[in-house]
């Protein structure tokens, strides 16, 4: 029986992405002691309910502070000597790049690195930017070196991170379909005929959510009757000016806000057209989600979505940053029941053939010697 250490640096991703994951290594026999910062109530529950043990972990997600790395890793070190798995698998920046050398340091046999997305610091632009990717560089550098695995989301992220040095020779690499999705707890939904266009994610730049709110004031203003609906929360430093945006917006009637979701499975059922123009992804959940409903999909012709989105067919791809585009395509998509209706059947057959998380749950099991 082996001990699976499965650890995040954003919590809600332990529900919605490892749970059948999880529910594998269980039925399996195994042990699953999942660990994240900022462990709310509800997610706490679910991990228990799905019979893993909880860890909190102690620090911030998103602190750029060098001084404040090396308590990180001093956690990670507490973590390994407090819960001593025999695997583990790391997702997220600090996760990785912190939890790789306390697991080799440790002995614990199986370390699977799982770079979920390469996140803000290898997107956005400037100075600070600059400088914070260095430091990560050589943190991933240093990390991946100690890993036995390393699990892409994507082969565009794969290849980056190739060509950035930031890959070991010897260790094993493998791309994955994301973290696939539930395609029995994200069934398919009969189209809505009252529906409209839906955005789902958290407020952040990177998620292209500044680019959205742009071009649905722009489809309201050419229609007031099509409906439009934001979920989500602000994250980071903008989040606080997103949700203040949003909420003046839901004042004037230009969307609906319905604030933070745990299930979006009934907004989904709601709309008729999902849209994320992020500005790159590992592989995007939420359009995933969004494609098992047999939902139409708008996303950024860009890494990690465009591998989710057959344009012309399951949903429109449109070039970042291009708010006009974007706002063409919800507005044309939204108003052609027949082709969105279509692009559905299309998006829900896409999922099924080549996004099922029990097939990436298997893969992810190889990885750790458990497959």
């Amino acid at each position: 029986m082996a001990r699976v250490a499965i650890m995040t640096g954003f919590a809600p991703t332990l529900p919605l992405f490892r749970a059948p994951l999880i529910g594998m290594l269980r039925a399996q026999g195994h042990e699953v002691v999942v660990a994240a910062p900022a462990i709310e109530p509800w997610v706490r529950e679910r991990m228990q309910d799905a019979g893993a043990e909880v860890v909190e972990l102690h620090y911030a997600r998103r602190s750029m502070n060098p001084l404040a790395e090396r308590g990180v890793r001093r956690e990670f070190d507490r973590f390994m000597r407090d819960v001593r798995p025999t695997h583990v698998l790391a997702g997220t920046i600090k996760a990785v790049c912190h939890g790789m050398p306390a697991a080799a340091a440790a002995g614990v046999e199986a370390r699977v690195a799982m770079i979920t997305g390469v996140g803000s610091v290898f997107v956005r632009s400037g100075l600070r930017w600059w400088i914070a990717r260095q430091a990560a560089s050589a943190l991933y550098r240093r990390a991946l070196a100690q890993a036995t695995h390393i699990v892409f989301h994507n082969p565009d992220d794969r290849d980056d991170f190739a060509a950035w040095g930031l890959l070991a020779p010897g260790v094993p690499v493998t791309v994955t379909a994301g973290s696939g999705v539930d395609l029995t707890h994200h069934g398919a939904q009969p189209p809505n005929p009252d529906g409209g266009i839906l955005f789902a994610s958290r407020f952040m730049t990177d998620k292209g959510f500044d680019e959205f709110l742009q071009a649905a004031e722009f489809v309201h203003r050419n229609d007031p009757a099509i409906p439009i609906r934001i979920a989500g929360f602000g994250d980071g430093n903008e989040g606080a000016a997103f949700e203040q945006r949003v909420a003046d917006g839901a004042r004037r009637g230009v969307w609906e806000s319905v604030g933070r979701r745990h299930d979006i499975r009934p907004d989904l059922a709601w709309c008729r057209v999902f849209v994320l123009p992020s500005w790159r992804e590992g592989t995007p959940h939420s359009v995933l989600e969004a494609m098992a409903a047999a939902r139409a999909v708008i996303t950024n012709d860009v890494p990690g979505c465009r591998q989710c989105v057959e344009d012309g067919r399951t949903g429109l791809l449109v070039d970042r940053g291009d708010v006009a585009a974007l706002a063409r395509a919800m507005q044309s998509l939204v108003q052609d029941h027949s082709r969105t209706d279509a692009m559905g059947r299309a998006a829900r057959a896409r999922a099924e053939q080549h996004f099922d998380a029990r097939v990436v749950a298997q893969q992810t099991l190889a990885t750790m010697g458990l497959g």
